[in-house]
């Protein structure tokens, strides 16, 4: 009987990944980015904690 042991490191470490899956950082860079965007775009300001959009 072979035992097999699985820790977390080794699961992520050696999990199959696809380049086209919508999950990871790069969506997350790419938010970031879109969020950096609008705020240098267009004016804003802060109103009871929120950030609001001047038009």
């Amino acid at each position: 009987m072979v035992k097999i042991s699985l820790n977390l490191a080794s699961i992520l470490l050696y999990r199959p990944t696809n380049n086209f899956a919508a999950h990871g950082y790069g969506p997350v860079f790419l938010a970031g980015a879109e969020i950096i965007r609008l705020l240098d775009l267009n004016k804003f300001h802060l109103e009871e904690g929120a950030l609001q959009l001047k038009k």
